[in-house]
C-alpha cells in the first residue's frame, strides 16, 4: 500500500512606480519602531497577533537557542535578530518578526509563525514599508544550515559545552544535570542533522524561496513517522507568496494542490504548514481505523491566525512611491482584455462562497509539480481514513 500526502500531509497537522523600491533583505538599515505600515484592514493589535500567536512551532528550546553563539563569531547565535538572514526586527529581545516563545510554562520553545514567511518589507529613500502578508525576503536554508552547525560545535567542542551549560542550567547545576543536557543536545543534534542533510538541496533555495511542500512532507512522511525511505530532497523551491486572497481561493499551493476555500480546510493547510516548522507529531498505532495522535499543533492558534487572514486586504499603492494615473488606467484595460481570464476573480464551483483557482500547465518549470506526485510508506498509518470535509459540492460537468 502506497499514502499519498500531497493532501493529507497538509491535513494532519498558503504599473510601474517611478523611481522603483528596492526590496531588501537587509532589515538593520531602519530600526524596529520606524517602519511605515499600510491600511490593509489590520490595526497595531492585529498585526501584533499574527506576529507572536505560537502555533505549536517547536524549533529547539528557548533556552538552547538563546545560549548558542555562532561559529563564525563570538557572539550569541541570535545577537543581530537574525537579520543576516533577512529576517525582519522587532523589538522583543533576539526574537525578530515571525519567531515566538511556543511550548509550555515549564518547557517553553522557540517557534515560529506565520509571520517568519509572509510579512514583507520594501525600502523607499530612507524610509522601511512593512507589507503585512507579504513575502518575505529571508534565507531559510542558511538559517537551517547554520542553526544545525552551531549545535553539532557546541556539543563536539567542550569549552564551547561548558560555557552552553552554564548559560542554560545556570551556575548551581550539578554533574548530573549537564550530563542530561548533554543527552539531550546529542539526540536533538542528530535528529536535526539527518533530517536536514537528508532534505535540504544543493544548490540551495537562497534568499525569499522555500520548497515548503518538499519539507512538509520528509517531516511527515519520513522524520514522524520513522521511515527514512521516505526522505527526499526538497528540491523545487518557489518564492513565499502574499497570503491577503489566500482564505477566499478554493486551492492553495503553487501547484493547486491543497484543498482550500472553508476554514476547516484553512485549519488542515496551517496544520501542515506548522509540521513544516518544527511542530511535533508522534502517531500512535492503535486498533481502530482512525488514528489517534500525539502532536503539538495549537489548533486555537491556528485559527485565530487564519481569522486574522481573512481580514487582510491587498497593500494599497503608497502615494510616496509616485504613480502615473493615465498609465494606470491604461493597465487596468490592458488586465481586463488580456489578464482576466486567469486572473480575475470567479466564483468557485467547488466550494460555496469562495474563488475559483484556476489550475492549467503554463508550461514552466514543473518540478514542483512532479515533485507534489510523490507517494510515502504510510507505516503506522496503513488503514486510516481522512475525515470527510464539510463545505463542499461536486464540480459540474
Amino acid at each position: 500500500m502506497r499514502w499519498s500526502i500531497g493532501w493529507a500531509a497538509l491535513a494532519l497537522a498558503s504599473c510601474t512606480p517611478q523611481p522603483a523600491p528596492e526590496q531588501v533583505a537587509d532589515a538593520a538599515a531602519v530600526p524596529p519602531g520606524q517602519e511605515r505600515f499600510l491600511d490593509q484592514g489590520w490595526s497595531a493589535a492585529d498585526r501584533e497577533a499574527f506576529t507572536t500567536t505560537p502555533q505549536g512551532s517547536q524549533v529547539m528550546p528557548l533556552p538552547w537557542f538563546r545560549a548558542l553563539r555562532r561559529i563564525d563569531r563570538d557572539e550569541p547565535f541570535a545577537a543581530d535578530g537574525l537579520q543576516r538572514y533577512g529576517y525582519l526586527p522587532r523589538a522583543a529581545p533576539l526574537l525578530p518578526v515571525g519567531f515566538v516563545r511556543d511550548g509550555t510554562a515549564g518547557d517553553p520553545q522557540l517557534g515560529m509563525t506565520c509571520a517568519a514567511c509572509h510579512t514583507g518589507q520594501i525600502r523607499y529613500r530612507g524610509q522601511a514599508w512593512r507589507i503585512d502578508g507579504g513575502r518575505a525576503n529571508a534565507d531559510f536554508q542558511a538559517f537551517l544550515t547554520d542553526l544545525g552547525a552551531a549545535a553539532r560545535a557546541t556539543f563536539a567542542e567542550p569549552a564551547r559545552f561548558t560555557a552552553f551549560a552554564g548559560a542554560v542550567l545556570g551556575p548551581a547545576a550539578t554533574a548530573e544535570q549537564g550530563a542530561q543536557l548533554r543527552r539531550d543536545l546529542a539526540d536533538w543534534t542528530g535528529r536535526y542533522s539527518s533530517f536536514m542533510a537528508a532534505s535540504l538541496p544543493d544548490p540551495p533555495w537562497g534568499p525569499g524561496r522555500l520548497d515548503a511542500f518538499g519539507m512538509i512532507f520528509n517531516r511527515v512522511a519520513g522524520l514522524d513517522l520513522g521511515i527514512p525511505a521516505n526522505l527526499s530532497r526538497a528540491d523545487a523551491p518557489v518564492r513565499y507568496p502574499f497570503i491577503w486572497d489566500a482564505p477566499r481561493q478554493d486551492r492553495t499551493q503553487w501547484t493547486g494542490a491543497a484543498p482550500n476555500g472553508t476554514y476547516l480546510r484553512g485549519l488542515a493547510r496551517n496544520t501542515g504548514e506548522v509540521f513544516g516548522v518544527f511542530g511535533r507529531f508522534d502517531p500512535v498505532p492503535v486498533p481502530i481505523r482512525h488514528a489517534i495522535y500525539r502532536n503539538s499543533v495549537n489548533l486555537p492558534g491556528l485559527q485565530a491566525l487564519e481569522e486574522k487572514v481573512v481580514a487582510l486586504r491587498a497593500p494599497p499603492w503608497p502615494a510616496a512611491f509616485g504613480l502615473d494615473q493615465v498609465r494606470a488606467r491604461r493597465g487596468a484595460e490592458l488586465f481586463r482584455a488580456e489578464c482576466a481570464g486567469c486572473h480575475g476573480i470567479r466564483p468557485s464551483s467547488l466550494v460555496r462562497n469562495a474563488w475559483d483557482t484556476k489550475v492549467v500547465d503554463v508550461g514552466t518549470d514543473r518540478r514542483a509539480f512532479d515533485n507534489s506526485q510523490r507517494t510515502a510508506a504510510p507505516g503506522v498509518l496503513t488503514g486510516t481514513q481522512q475525515p470527510p470535509l464539510v463545505g463542499e459540492r461536486q464540480r459540474r460537468h
